[in-house]
């Protein structure tokens, strides 16, 4: 693995990025023979403001470490967005505290005081249900911004498993979709992945890296999931999308030749075209 960081946009967006084998090690992928997959933190530049998002697992910290230093140099003020509350977002948080100059409010984590934010539309609505539409919920759209220049605008899709927000850096117009999108892989020893031609990908490798994270989606109601990627996609207009896991999607045809397929098995999951969740076979004895 390489301690130079990848420049995904020249001076402004980097990746700390390493690699594990997909060999079923990996609870959110599949097992794929010969093939890796990147894992990735972002790191957003804007003059002496450096923000990262999502910290990586911490097997990988050696090189997360050695990439950011190239950078940020150790000791200098830095800020984390941390995009889901699970282990392979937080893993690092506590050791990059120690190497970097941070408060407490410079972890970010989204805006809500908690993070069972439905507990707060609950509450908030006295019992009238909110309309839910194909507009995408921003969070908030102040508090993260690198500059005035720099604005950073927080997503809340609603095709999660725990709490997740995903930045969007309206300068340079990447959305990072932290695990959703993850679907491109690479040959063991390659690096990472930026897609950038318009060939659609495969409907079933993109199915197989869906369902090993979100493997309860198979025979659900996916409607309003799908309702909401096309609503962000549509107002947003990403032109680069950028998953901690799997390859870089870059260029308005990549991003909607991936998004259609996504949408096309988050719709064949309802019709039932990929049965039950996996899970539910293994634990039913007759």
């Amino acid at each position: 693995m390489s301690d130079t960081p990848y420049e995904l946009v020249e001076g402004r967006i980097y990746a700390l990025t390493g690699s594990i084998p997909l060999d079923g090690t990996a609870s959110w992928a599949p097992v794929e023979e010969g093939r890796s997959q990147s894992l990735t933190c972002w790191l957003l530049k804007e003059g002496d403001q450096h923000m990262v998002v999502d910290t990586g697992v911490r097997a990988l910290w050696p090189h997360i470490s050695a990439q950011l230093a190239t950078i940020v140099p150790p000791g200098s003020s830095l800020k984390i967005f941390m995009t889901r509350p699970e282990p392979d977002a937080v893993g690092n948080l506590a050791v990059i505290r120690e190497v970097y100059s941070m408060e407490d409010t410079d972890v970010l984590a989204g805006g809500n005081d908690t993070p069972f934010d439905f507990f707060e539309t609950a509450a908030s609505s006295r019992g009238s249900r909110k309309s839910s539409g194909a507009t995408p919920g921003v969070l908030r759209t102040t508090g993260f911004d690198l500059s005035p220049d720099r604005p950073i605008r927080v997503i809340v899709p609603k095709l999660r498993f725990l709490p997740s927000y995903w930045p969007y850096d309206i300068t340079t117009k990447t959305l990072f979709t932290s695990d959703v999108f993850t679907h491109v892989s690479q040959k063991t020893g390659d690096p990472l992945p930026i897609v950038e031609s318009p060939e659609p990908p495969d409907a079933d490798e993109v199915a197989r890296h869906l369902f090993s994270k979100f493997w309860w989606l198979p025979g659900a109601t996916t409607r309003e999931f799908v309702d909401d990627l096309r609503g962000i996609f549509d107002r947003l207009q990403p032109e680069i999308v950028a998953p901690a896991y799997g390859g870089v999607l870059k260029g308005r045809a990549v991003i909607e030749a991936h998004l259609e397929t996504m949408l096309e098995v988050l719709e064949g999951s309802e019709r039932g075209d990929y049965g039950q969740p996996a899970v539910l076979d293994a634990a039913y004895v007759r």
